[in-house]
């Protein structure tokens, strides 16, 4: 079974996690790692401050509850989410108000949004979905307009930018999630992005039981376990010396997916922006009206050949009104399986296009062209100056499948080689 995620390892994880164990610093309360990842993370994402603590749900609850969300208050959530974005609101006593979607991105409508704006409105927690951002100058626009904290919740969203601007760096805090299926990952763990020095203070005394600064145990308020340890931060530590090269393989991942389904009508595909990175934490595809009735059916078929897709998510549906746009992802919606936590070889990522193409009875785009990493790496193939000589052998079984020669891929390959090679345009 081809899984719909597996974790990424890095290089360097378990050097420093033995490190970390022979200084005994498996707590959350010293060790090195764990300020080396907060300011590794805050660099990257190009904002003061970062905290770490233990997963993206109670990422979300510290930073709404030290912001001072509490009882009476409304905060108005993307209607399309993991149930942990209204979660956070709750668990403060406040009311999660859901805004409808932009149909194209999936993420949080700006009209809709001005729409749901009351007295007791105090936040926008907006959420940046399957890799894809928000319309980040719009949202923030309205919410200043109308004084209101923006919370990101950036669980999908590591490396994703609008504006050329990372997510979490635009709002009064960025939420992140390092589950083990996210492109940084610690197993478990969370992280809160901002630029305000007395939140970022408030948050780390927060999610330590708000002990005491002279005497540990006269707390100053109350306060959550919620410390990550400093095994998951070297964990995180060694992900970040290789973040850009992670987002960078996710982001050709998803643009290959989208050049081998380009030519499937059945299917709607995720939407590239002029403004707005897509960095792909999920290759969420949407069914055309002729095949979305059969959705579950193609679902099981996909897990009967050998990939996992997976639902959208629609775990909010039983508390509040869904809207129509929900109502449509929810009926069109599926991810399918993907590369570096789910598709982990060319072969992988070729009997998925292939899967989900003969279970939609579509026709072979014969003139397949395939990206540089689908394709081409330094040992599975090599170039010579009379063509290519593949040394996969599965990758001779999947066109020997779909009874192309290897002389045929060599042709697909010349037609134009510098895309096939490098993914340039």
């Amino acid at each position: 079974m081809i899984p719909v995620a597996v974790p990424y390892i890095a290089r360097n994880s378990s050097a420093y996690v033995n490190e970390a164990l022979g200084d005994a610093a498996i707590s959350g309360l010293f060790g090195r790692f764990l300020p080396e990842f907060e300011r590794s993370f805050a660099d990257y994402i190009g904002v003061e401050h970062a905290v770490t603590c233990s997963n993206g749900t109670t990422a979300l609850h510290l930073a709404l509850a030290a912001h001072g969300i509490g009882q009476g208050d409304e905060v108005l959530v993307s209607s399309i989410t993991n149930m942990a974005s209204f979660y956070a609101v709750l668990y403060c006593g406040a009311t999660p108000v859901p805004v409808d979607i932009d149909l194209d991105t999936l993420c949080m409508s700006s009209e809709d949004c001005l729409r749901k704006i009351t007295p007791r409105t105090r936040g926008i927690m907006i959420v940046h979905l399957f890799g894809q951002s928000a319309e980040m100058d719009r949202l923030s626009a309205i919410a200043a307009e109308h004084g209101l904290a923006v919370f990101e919740d950036c669980a999908e969203s590591h490396g994703a930018t609008y504006d050329g601007k990372q997510t979490g760096s635009w709002g009064t805090a960025g939420c992140f999630s390092f589950f083990a299926n996210k492109i940084v990952n610690t197993g478990e763990g969370g992280m809160v992005t901002t630029n305000d020095a007395a939140l970022a203070e408030r948050m780390r005394s927060m999610r330590s039981l708000s002990f005491g600064k002279v005497d540990k145990f006269l707390h100053e308020g109350i306060g959550f376990n919620y410390r990550m340890d400093n095994l998951k931060a070297a964990l995180g530590c060694a992900q970040m010396e290789e973040i850009e090269e992670l987002v960078a393989a996710k982001t050709r991942m998803g643009q290959t997916y989208n050049e081998l389904f380009r030519n499937e009508q059945r299917l709607i595909l995720p939407v590239e922006r002029q403004r707005a990175k897509n960095v792909y934490w999920m290759y969420h595809v949407r069914l055309a009206d002729d095949v979305a009735p059969r959705r579950n059916e193609i679902l099981g078929k996909l897990r009967d050949e050998g990939v996992d897709p997976r639902r959208v998510v629609v775990g909010h549906a039983q508390s509040y009104p869904v809207f129509d746009y929900h109502a449509e992802i929810a009926r069109r919606g599926a991810f399918i399986s993907f590369d570096r936590m789910g598709a982990t070889n060319e072969y992988d990522r070729l009997k998925t296009f292939r899967m989900v193409r003969d279970i939609l009875e579509a026709g072979f785009i014969r003139n397949l062209v395939l990206s540089h990493d689908v394709c081409y790496r330094s040992d599975l193939a090599t170039y010579g100056g009379a063509g290519y000589t593949f040394l996969s052998t599965e990758l001779r079984q999947y066109f020997d499948e779909l009874g192309l020669s290897e002389d045929d891929f060599q042709q697909i390959m010349v037609d134009n080689p510098r895309r096939a090679l490098t993914g340039a345009e």
